[in-house]
């Protein structure tokens, strides 16, 4: 997921010989840390020793495991967040205008692996990928009252941190095909084996100005609702 992101240009791993390799190469070494992670660890304060410069920033509320473990257990979901923090940062980009726009739905709480994968086939369908998104209270109606666990800005904030969407717009009711219509997107894509009865609104829309709807495979294994589950087993 880390390596999905728009500005990380590359993921290791390694502990403590790939940075005692970094710091004998002699390349220039930032080391950033949240806040609650700013006491030094043995290997923190080597890297300090050796000329490593580290940037300290703060910690989002609301976003840490336990503080998530503590709203679900609460039972007081969606997380409050400060209102504008992620809009101000990572405003909606201009769509390029080279046609093949692509569109898909959904609630994209809690983002994991099958999310990001169903967003690379999407994108690789065209030439721009606009994700419709369900706002708070159409979440709550379709999820349950305590769902969505992070609320709408959060959760477009943490998608068009993803290199492969474009563009996050939010739609209010039971289904996006109002919206749709709006976009007119060349292809929407939606993840899973659906029965004809279930997506027919949305393929038939779509047909009736040319474009086509596709279906594409679930990720076995990957669920929020199963992440969901596991978190209130473990503090069970």
């Amino acid at each position: 997921m880390i390596s999905n992101l728009r500005n990380v240009t590359g993921v290791t791993w390694g502990g403590r010989d790939l940075f005692q390799g970094s710091i004998a190469s002699g390349q220039p070494l930032i080391w950033v840390v949240g806040e609650r992670d700013a006491n030094c660890d043995e290997m923190g304060q080597r890297l300090l020793q050796e000329g490593a410069i580290r940037v300290t920033v703060a910690n989002l509320p609301g976003c840490s495991t336990e503080e998530v473990r503590c709203a679900i257990r609460e039972n007081r979901t969606p997380v409050l967040l400060p209102g504008g923090m992620y809009d101000s940062v990572l405003p909606v980009r201009g769509l390029p205008s080279r046609g093949g726009r692509v569109t898909v739905n959904g609630c994209f709480d809690i983002l994991h692996i099958g999310h990001i994968r169903f967003l690379a086939r999407a994108r690789a369908m065209g030439d721009s990928l606009t994700v419709l998104m369900n706002d708070d209270a159409s979440v709550a109606r379709y999820k349950g009252l305590t769902r969505p666990i992070f609320p709408l800005s959060f959760r477009r904030a943490a998608l068009l941190a993803f290199e492969r969407v474009d563009e996050v717009q939010p739609f209010g009711g039971d289904n996006p095909l109002e919206l749709m219509a709006q976009l007119r997107p060349d292809i929407h894509v939606k993840g899973g084996s659906f029965e004809e009865s279930r997506v027919k609104s949305e393929r038939e829309l779509m047909e009736s100005w040319g474009g086509r709807l596709e279906c594409t495979p679930m990720e076995d294994g990957f669920s929020t609702s199963n992440y969901i589950r596991g978190v209130l087993q473990l503090e069970g």
